[in-house]
Formats: structure tokens, C-alpha cells, sequence
């Protein structure tokens, strides 16, 4: 039986030393592991089963960076997950892809005179999946200027994973990780 508590996190992450050979194996490449994979660990199967799906959809998606890390911060964002927000923020940050401000900008409603009309198309695509389940008509013109059916898959899936991770994270309450920063409230 699972102990819950009205706020922290409602299971502990586990530490590598209790982890099982799987778990190890799945978390190869995460090193050092944040809390968001040390939580799954409590369930190595679905765990190695998730991670290299996980690592496609982040990896080897269609999408450049930039346009990657948008999709990924306004879901994060649209769904209140400060856990996934900070991580991505940073990601974007270290990588150089976006600057703070428009890091920033992700959280807030869109003026697309401060966005380029893809980028504001993009927004709008996750927007539309988050709220409608689907690409709204007018995003989706404005993307398939550029993009293939291909993209258009993986921005679905991008966007279907992120909001399932941040789901996972605020479900288990997962503490923020050391030199995290919230998403940005106004």
C-alpha cells in the first residue's frame, strides 16, 4: 500500500543502490538521474519499456530544437507542470535555443507579433491538442507550409508524451530539482 500526505511528494524516488539490473540498464544514459526518473523507478518494466520511446520522441523528432522545446514548454506551461517546465527551461537555455524572455513568453497568451507565424502556428497547435484534442484548421495551414505528414506525427506525440510526463510528475508530487525556477507567473 501506497502512504499519501497532503503535500510532498506521495512516493519517495528511488536511489540508484535500490534500484533492480533493469532500471539500471533503462537509466544508462539519464546520469546523474533526476527525481522524475528515480520515481519511475518503482516500476522497472514500464519504465525500460517507456524510456526508449521517450528518448525518440526527445532525440530524433522531426522538429528542430527550438520549435521542440516551444511545444514542450507551452504543454508544460498549459498544464501547470513547474517540474517539467524547469527542466525544459534550462535544456533551452544551456543549448542556446531560445532566449529567457522567450522562455518566458511560452507561459503567458500568445501575441504573435512577438513570435514568428509558425511559431505562433505551433503554439496554437498545442493549444489546440491540449484543449480540443485536436490541430486547430488555421495552425494547421500555417504548419503544413513546412511541415510533412511526418512532423505532424511527431508534434502529436511530442505533445501526447510531455503532457503524459507532466501528468506522472504532478500525480506523485515530484520535488523540483535543485536550481529549478517555476514557470513564470504574471
Amino acid at each position: 500500500m501506497v502512504e499519501t500526505t497532503p503535500s510532498g511528494p506521495r512516493i519517495l524516488p528511488l536511489e540508484p543502490e535500490d534500484w533492480t539490473p533493469e532500471t539500471t540498464a533503462a537509466l544508462a544514459r539519464w546520469q546523474p538521474p533526476m527525481k522524475f526518473h528515480k520515481t519511475m523507478a518503482h516500476n522497472p518494466r514500464t519504465l525500460a519499456n517507456w524510456i526508449g520511446f521517450g528518448e525518440h520522441i526527445l532525440f530524433d523528432n522531426l522538429l528542430p530544437p527550438r520549435e521542440r522545446e516551444i511545444a514542450i514548454l507551452r504543454i508544460a506551461a498549459r498544464l501547470a507542470c513547474d517540474y517539467e517546465w524547469a527542466a525544459h527551461r534550462r535544456l533551452t537555455l544551456d543549448q542556446g535555443w531560445m532566449r529567457e524572455d522567450e522562455v518566458d513568453r511560452v507561459a503567458f497568451a500568445i501575441d504573435p507579433a512577438e513570435w514568428t507565424a509558425h511559431e505562433a502556428a505551433l503554439i496554437a497547435a498545442v493549444d489546440g491538442i491540449r484543449d480540443e484534442g485536436e490541430i486547430g484548421d488555421e495552425a494547421w495551414r500555417v504548419l503544413a507550409e513546412s511541415f510533412t505528414p511526418a512532423h505532424f506525427i511527431d508534434l502529436i506525440y511530442l505533445v501526447g508524451e510531455f503532457a503524459m510526463v507532466a501528468t506522472f510528475m504532478k500525480s506523485f508530487r515530484i520535488e523540483m530539482e535543485d536550481g529549478f525556477a517555476p514557470i513564470p507567473r504574471r
